[in-house]
């Protein structure tokens, strides 16, 4: 005898659905943002061409591609939530860890905490939308989610630009004297900590 399940309200599905395509979305922005601060990053930091492919290339894929199975196992195992937050943590310390890097090997193992935190994202929020949607009804709220990467990459993008200019001398802060490059990366870390109290709030607490 099929067991019945009782589905969310549809309205409730996709608010939720809609917060995770966010988060998706906020992680794709701070994935992408290097690419347009390649020649500030290279010049302050004195990397060679090599070095800077490597954090770009290597640095995150990885981490991503080591944590992507045991992350994947611990939201089957365990509660799924947390999983998400701590890879939404862990990505964003990563970010703002980034405008922190005084050489080649800081940022390096800065990139691969990003990689290794947004590992967590995808495994966590389908077996969300799963619990979320009835079967016939989950291929539409999945690609919807999957619009993230194209929406975070266009916005970095669109205000990457923009956020560049706005930053031109060095700043002080926190008693750190940081180049533009560093402040963009500490100032895109600040979406990825408001997502986790949006999550925390509001996300269903399911295991």
């Amino acid at each position: 005898m099929n067991e019945k399940i009782d589905w969310p309200s549809k309205k409730y599905a996709w608010f939720f659905t809609t917060l995770l395509l966010i988060t998706y979305t906020v992680s794709f922005i701070d994935r992408a943002m290097i690419n347009l601060l390649i020649d500030p990053i290279r010049s302050d930091l004195k990397l060679s061409d090599i070095q800077m492919g490597q954090i770009l290339g290597p640095g995150f894929m990885i981490s991503y591609i080591l944590f992507s199975l045991p992350v994947g196992r611990m939201v089957d195992k365990f509660n799924r939530i947390a999983v998400l937050i701590g890879g939404i943590i862990l990505w964003s310390i990563a970010t703002a860890a980034h405008g922190f890097s005084s050489d080649y090997y800081s940022l390096f193992v800065s990139r691969a905490g990003v990689g290794a935190g947004e590992a967590a994202v995808t495994p966590a929020s389908w077996s969300i939308i799963a619990d979320l949607f009835r079967p016939e009804d989950r291929a539409f709220p999945m690609s919807f989610y999957l619009m993230g990467p194209y929406i975070g990459q266009g916005l970095a993008l669109l205000f990457g630009g923009l956020v560049i200019q706005l930053y031109t001398d060095p700043i002080v802060f926190l008693g750190f004297t940081l180049q533009p490059w560093q402040m963009i990366f500490i100032l895109i870390a600040i979406p990825g900590f408001i997502s986790v109290s949006y999550t925390h709030l509001t996300l269903p607490t399911k295991a």
